[in-house]
């Protein structure tokens, strides 16, 4: 008796683009944070004044803009990771992924608001 082997794929091989632009995105935010992290502690904590606070603004101009810039790049990153996450669990809980997913993003707009 022969047994015949069958490959079954457990999402539509025509949507596996979307998950992997989901898992770059993923990825591309946690080493976001992880430079970010350096740029912090190359600017140093601010001083307290009015003109001492303006001489180091002035002193540390590019670092503040490169936080700010990957801040809003990690921001923008992760609305692919919600969407592939909802589809990913959305078989499991429908609504507690949804809201979820809402979640997430309402938090990437806030934050690029405040930004």
């Amino acid at each position: 008796m022969s047994t015949q082997k069958m490959m079954v794929n457990a999402i539509d091989p025509d949507g596996k683009w979307l998950y992997r632009v989901g898992g770059i995105s993923a990825l591309l935010v946690g080493l976001g944070y992880i430079v970010i992290i350096p740029l912090y502690m190359m600017a140093g904590v601010p001083p307290t004044g009015g003109e001492a606070k303006l001489i180091y603004l002035a002193e540390n101009t590019p670092v503040w803009w490169a936080i700010i810039g990957l801040s809003a790049l990690t921001d923008i990153l992760y609305i692919p990771v919600a969407l592939v996450l909802y589809l990913a669990l959305k078989e499991i809980n429908w609504s507690a992924m949804l809201l979820a997913s809402t979640s997430l993003a309402l938090f990437a707009v806030l934050e690029l608001a405040i930004s």
